[in-house]
């Protein structure tokens, strides 16, 4: 969640640092990771848990083909190729490029991370008599770039979870664009963002711009994993989104999606991040390639379809044992809500006690007095192994009765106030 004032803001920080202090006394955070092994477990400090905290969607990061790719890259490149890309840069940038142009149809740019990708496109493109509208659950990336352009005097406004009504309004009285800034999957909850109505209000308004994150999405959804975004339809000629290439692509950096190579070419030449950071690391490029590869596979389908099947594993036991899911959507990011922070802290200790890692998640990465256990579901997992976890995660929950999907609409403003 994002205050909207700096009073706000400084108590959020403060409700921030005081349930972070409690969930490292109990050994919940800032935890040393000794070995990630390929059978969905990791060693921490010792004790040897079942991964549910991990982003790597289709099990790519252990893979042998990106350990050989990423191994021989360094060999023939170095670790590092230390020059701005303005410059010169590897070869391999090209190639990776070229790949993923082919999955996703559309010009793109590889860039050093997902957030280092909306620090170069949001900057570089938005005019100072454009505004942005930006989803109050948008991830903390976007709110940050976003304070870059609110601090050149651009004007924000932050629009209720999943709601686009106020669109119009600020289309019909805006001199410039508007941005809708907002994810496709949300990295807390795991919900869907409305992409069919944010296209909508595209061919309604000609004045509005859309640029999407869909970091949780890209790799794992669409054909050859091209995203929630673009589904199965070319990108929308005023849309941009950005990308992850360290979740699901097992690899390193992020991706930004254009519609136009006159844009991607802006881009390379004025972008912050783009033209003064430094290159993407040897290893990660080359990872990169090898995943791309994979995805444009026929084996591709085949990886959708299992992760799809966890998904339904997770769906029908959460049922049964009565787990309150925040969102019922077919993604691999899952919530389950306790309420107060210190019986969450509470359940999730047990589950680490158990073999279970979790990510325990509390205000304000979520709204006020709604904390629980995120968890995903990868391609290292079984389905045995998650209704083991989710029945655990019942009896220590006490969960019981029919699964409820929760109203995820909260404004930034009323949680931060609370």
């Amino acid at each position: 969640m994002r205050a909207n004032s700096q009073q706000q803001h400084m108590s959020a920080l403060k409700k921030m640092d005081r349930n972070s202090a409690l969930a490292e006394s109990l050994g919940l955070t800032q935890q040393s990771i000794d070995a990630v092994n390929d059978d969905g477990t990791i060693e921490v400090e010792g004790h040897r848990m079942l991964n549910l905290g991990s982003c790597s969607y289709l099990a790519l990061n252990l893979r042998d083909e990106l350990v050989e790719a990423a191994i021989e890259g360094v060999r023939t490149f170095g670790v590092s190729y230390s020059s701005s890309r303005s410059y010169s840069s590897l070869s391999m940038y090209r190639s990776l490029e070229g790949l993923l142009s082919q999955v996703t149809g559309c010009p793109v740019i590889v860039t050093g991370s997902t957030t280092l990708g909306h620090l170069a496109l949001l900057p570089a493109l938005v005019e100072a008599d454009d505004t942005i509208a930006i989803d109050t659950q948008a991830h903390a990336s976007l709110h940050l770039a976003v304070s870059v352009l609110a601090a050149r005097g651009v004007q924000v406004h932050t629009l209720p979870h999943g709601d686009l009504d106020q669109l119009a309004a600020l289309c019909e009285g805006a001199s410039g664009y508007v941005w809708h800034v907002a994810d496709t999957v949300y990295s807390m909850f795991g919900d869907i963002g409305p992409v069919d109505a944010v296209w909508d209000r595209l061919e309604r308004h000609p004045n509005l711009r859309a640029y999407l994150d869909d970091a949780h999405g890209f790799g794992w959804a669409g054909p050859e994993g091209r995203g929630i975004a673009l589904g199965h339809r070319k990108i929308h000629r005023r849309m941009m989104i950005a990308a992850s290439l360290s979740k699901t692509f097992g690899a390193g950096g992020g991706l930004l999606i254009v519609p136009d190579e006159e844009t991607r070419t802006r881009l390379l030449r004025t972008a912050g991040t783009l033209t003064f950071t430094g290159p993407v690391q040897t290893a990660e490029l080359a990872a990169g390639v090898a995943a791309a590869t994979i995805l444009r596979s026929p084996e591709h389908p085949y990886l959708q379809a299992r992760l799809h099947e966890l998904f339904e594993t997770v769906l029908t036991h959460s049922d049964r044992l009565g787990i309150r899911l925040a969102s019922a959507a077919r993604t691999p990011v899952w919530f389950a809500e306790i309420g107060p922070i210190e019986a969450a802290a509470e359940i999730a200790a047990g589950l680490r006690a158990a073999g279970y890692f979790v990510n325990l998640s509390a205000f304000p990465v979520v709204p006020h007095g709604r904390a629980g256990i995120r968890f995903t579901t990868t391609l290292h997992h079984t389905p045995g192994q998650i209704v083991g976890f989710l029945e655990k995660l019942a009896e220590l929950s006490g969960a019981q009765g029919p699964h409820i999907q929760i109203d995820l609409t909260v404004e930034a403003s009323a949680a931060a106030g609370k």
